[in-house]
């Protein structure tokens, strides 16, 4: 089948001349060959590097978030990245933990005047997905985002991370809608969750998973969903788990939606936050900034929906085969997560198989469309 032969498609990055700065300088380095192909040693000199900016920037700030019932800790160098990675957490924040689960130190170089080491590895280990061959292990995970200069990483035994970006205003959108999402795909993986390319909605007796590909009408069928008062989860990332039952977790609360698909959804346009940069980015939206009361923290999931854009006025649910539900959420899921592989793919499948799946025909009545879930979901209950 095509789409399963490109799950395991080559990409040749190209690297932005803002990076190349990064790699220049490696030669000059005499701690990256120590370093060379030992991912342990490599997340200890940048932690190292960390300690240091956060030294530099008065002290570290924290803030804490239960994310699907773990305690995370954000600590940051400084207040500087506080403003663009927060925003789409804050719907999760809950008070101090002597003993988080996780704790991800995030610095950028510029309020900090700290610069991390130069990566020991060459320029042709860059893989797709901003992986680096050779510096993954079952204990280490680092991936490098070359079009945004991110660097993740995470230590498993640990349960340490680094996010590190060179600019915390080179953060804003590409890592604001979704912060820190490689190093939560890698650790909630090992609590038995998995990071999905899906929106979620609901109401109190359980949601619905909304799989597609980008362009699908994914957000549209969420927003529209939120705006009818139902339950929000989630609009582009959200956690999943099938033990003991399925269920779906809120990671973020933020939307993302195409610029020209706002005319739509008109009550959400003032609601931006990048209003001036719609020229080249989604419209973002913080959704926990206006609707606090409809954003929710998890839902056990009931079904699995599917929309297809059909031009038609009527939105209809029609029963389909799980296969077709997991098309839509694999691939996408896979193209996009650091380090997502076979694994990923079993839990996703296995999610899937259980739960009853629906190809949603998207009308252009948005109004019928959270209607017609929530009928389901009724029909469900009963």
């Amino acid at each position: 089948m095509k789409w399963m032969k490109k799950v395991g498609q080559v990409l040749n990055p190209v690297l932005p001349t803002n990076n190349m700065a990064v790699h220049d300088t490696n030669k000059r380095d005499p701690s990256n060959k120590a370093n060379r192909n030992n991912p342990l040693e490599f997340f200890n000199t940048v932690y190292n590097n960390y300690k240091k900016a956060e030294k530099e920037a008065g002290g570290p700030v924290n803030r804490y978030f239960n994310i699907a019932g773990f305690t995370i800790l954000l600590r940051f160098a400084g207040p500087a990245l506080i403003p663009y990675i927060t925003p789409a957490l804050n719907h999760l924040t809950t008070q101090h933990a002597p003993e988080p689960d996780l704790t991800v130190c995030l610095w950028d170089s510029i309020s900090t005047h700290t610069e991390i080491s130069c990566p020991p590895w060459e320029m042709d280990d860059y893989l797709p997905r901003g992986e680096v061959r050779g510096y993954n292990t079952d204990r280490i995970h680092i991936a490098f985002q070359l079009g945004f200069c991110v660097l993740s990483m995470l230590d498993i035994v640990q349960n340490t991370a680094i996010f590190w970006i060179r600019s915390a205003r080179h953060a804003y959108y590409s890592e604001s809608s979704h912060p820190i999402k490689t190093i939560l795909h890698w650790w909630m993986r090992e609590q038995g969750l998995q990071l999905v390319h899906a929106a979620s909605v609901g109401m109190q007796n359980g949601g619905v998973l909304v799989a597609g590909r980008g362009g699908s009408g994914k957000s549209t069928t969420a927003l529209a969903c939120l705006l009818s008062e139902m339950l929000f989860l989630g609009d582009d990332k959200v956690l999943i788990s099938r033990k003991p039952i399925p269920f779906a977790y809120s990671a973020y609360n933020s939307a993302t939606l195409n610029a020209d698909h706002l005319q739509k959804l008109p009550q959400l346009i003032r609601k931006v936050s990048n209003a001036d940069n719609l020229d080249a980015e989604k419209a973002l939206i913080y959704l926990y900034n206006f609707y606090s009361e409809r954003v929710a923290v998890s839902l056990p999931v009931r079904g699995i929906v599917v929309p297809q854009i059909t031009g038609q006025t009527d939105s209809k649910l029609t029963r389909v085969s799980p296969m077709t539900a997991i098309k839509a959420l694999a691939p996408s899921t896979l193209f996009q997560m650091p380090g997502a592989g076979p694994k990923d793919f079993r839990e996703i499948t296995e999610f899937v198989k259980h739960i009853p799946c629906f190809l949603l025909e998207l009308g252009t009545c948005l109004q019928e469309v959270p209607e017609t879930i929530m009928q389901m979901l009724s029909n469900d209950s009963g």
